[in-house]
């Protein structure tokens, strides 16, 4: 039986297709813009197939006395930045997806017509939001981290169709074991959908630059790799770009 096929714009993920290399910008533009713009350069530049946004607000996902929430507030990008930046990534060539927690997320990123979604790991286990984001009509990847079996049967039923899988540590930055290559071609043997890795290396070991190729070549349909337009500026996500 064959693999199932994903496209994401003008890319497809899945047996017999190139492994999609895709640039996870998570918070590296912090709350900037104009940094966010930056990014989408550097990630055409580098020769990136595909850029990822994490769309959040901060109130919708913690509580007002969290210690990570002021971080979080100052890294965020408001809607009519968030329509700058997802048109200029558009516009870019680049296959753009959204990784959003919620349905304003959603909403937000389909307006600016992004390519596909994203769901984060901590989310596989939230079927309604899988549904409600399976059933907005475009490519869906799931992140499923280090989750048993029958969670990821579980996420997949919720989420209908054949969405893409991500697998990788819970963790970042990680050791190369710890991304456990070995078990991408087996899970996309058993789950019957495209597999990719959530590559946490850490960004300045000497196997960061080989571990894409390594992903790939252990069967890996797609790799998204953290990125960072200066590791010297140590902001929140720069120890795995």
């Amino acid at each position: 039986m064959k693999t199932a096929r994903l496209d994401l714009g003008s890319r497809s993920l899945g047996e017999g297709q190139p492994c999609l290399i895709a640039a996870h910008v998570r918070t590296a533009h912090e709350g900037e813009a104009d940094a966010a713009l930056r990014l989408i350069e550097a990630a055409f530049q580098a020769g990136a197939d595909a850029i990822v946004f994490p769309v959040y607000r901060t109130a919708d996902l913690l509580a007002r006395r969290h210690p990570e929430r002021r971080e979080m507030e100052q890294a965020e990008l408001g809607a009519r930045e968030w329509r700058k930046v997802l048109a200029a990534a558009k516009a870019s060539g680049l296959a753009v997806v959204a990784e959003v927690y919620d349905l304003a997320g959603r909403d937000l990123a389909a307006e600016a017509g992004v390519d596909g979604y994203q769901a984060h790991p901590s989310d596989l286990d939230h079927p309604d939001l899988l549904r409600a984001l399976a059933e907005a009509g475009r490519p869906l990847l799931l992140g499923a981290g280090g989750a048993t079996d029958a969670q990821v049967r579980e996420a997949l039923d919720a989420a209908g169709g054949a969405p893409a899988l991500l697998l990788g540590p819970a963790t970042a930055p990680a050791a190369p074991e710890e991304l456990r290559l070995g078990e991408l071609a087996s899970a996309r043997d058993r789950f019957r959908v495209p597999v990719g890795l959530l590559d946490g290396t850490d960004g300045g070991s000497a196997f960061a630059p080989a571990a894409p190729a390594a992903a790939a070549a252990r069967g890996a349909d797609s790799v998204q790799r953290r990125l960072t337009l200066a590791r010297s500026r140590r902001g929140r996500d720069w120890a795995a770009a």
